[in-house]
């Protein structure tokens, strides 16, 4: 692909993302089913890059607006739940393909902050009934493991064991996460949510999970205090 080739890819993901209902499934895959074909995996493996880029670009103009607060940050995690949520239907516009082309990338992708963004969405694809995609996802623990293992920042590591806790297996999530999500939340409460089964505390935790690795992800890592230990690699 040539670099021509590439803006219009990047221009196509700009659309896909500026039109995209962060509800409505057949909507989006309505709206991508051309790109998609013409571009194959290229467009589903993008578009976190494409995240990235729009979450920092809004990071500068909340800079240049001289805004740095609890409600700039609030604004930044709703702005990227919706790009992730949009992220996340694209996904399954791709079916059982997509959740395996997205799978056997991760051990070839060197931005930490674009696997934190494919784990993240992996995750939140665990409690679909789809057959397929459940079938697909089944094998995703044996690829996210050693990537929990050899990464390095702390909110790729988050999302990752995440994505383990959310595919049944608990303990990277139990015994790495919590000292980093606590915050102004105790360590137990994290704890507890953790092994939790009911519907509004998982909700709770992924709430906790997205926010930090949204925030993480924008500031490149500024915006989380010093003394809670992250690191970026």
């Amino acid at each position: 692909m040539n670099e021509q080739e590439s803006q219009q890819l990047i221009d196509a993901l700009h659309r896909y993302f500026e039109r995209a209902r962060p509800d409505d499934d057949a909507h989006n895959a309505a709206i991508s089913r051309a790109d998609r074909e013409r571009y194959g995996g290229q467009f589903l493996l993008l578009a976190p890059a494409v995240i990235v880029e729009a979450l920092r670009n809004l990071v500068l103009q909340q800079t240049l607006a001289f805004r740095d607060d609890a409600a700039a940050d609030h604004e930044l995690q709703l702005f990227g739940v919706h790009l992730l949520w949009c992220y996340r239907s694209l996904i399954k516009a791709y079916g059982a393909g997509g959740v395996m082309t997205l799978v056997s990338s991760l051990r070839l992708v060197s931005d930490e902050d674009v696997v934190a963004l494919i784990a993240y969405a992996l995750a939140s694809l665990a409690a679909e009934s789809d057959p397929m995609l459940r079938l697909a996802l089944q094998g995703a623990p044996a690829m996210l493991k050693p990537e929990f293992d050899r990464r390095y920042g702390t909110g790729c590591k988050i999302a990752l064991a995440y994505a383990l806790l959310r595919l049944g297996q608990t303990e990277p999530f139990r015994s790495f996460a919590p000292p980093y999500l606590a915050g102004n939340v105790p360590r137990k409460t994290i704890e507890n949510l953790t092994t939790s089964r009911r519907p509004d505390e998982q909700r709770l935790l992924e709430r906790y999970v997205v926010g930090a690795i949204i925030l993480d992800v924008a500031s490149e890592g500024r915006a989380i205090p010093p003394n809670m230990g992250w690191k970026r690699k």
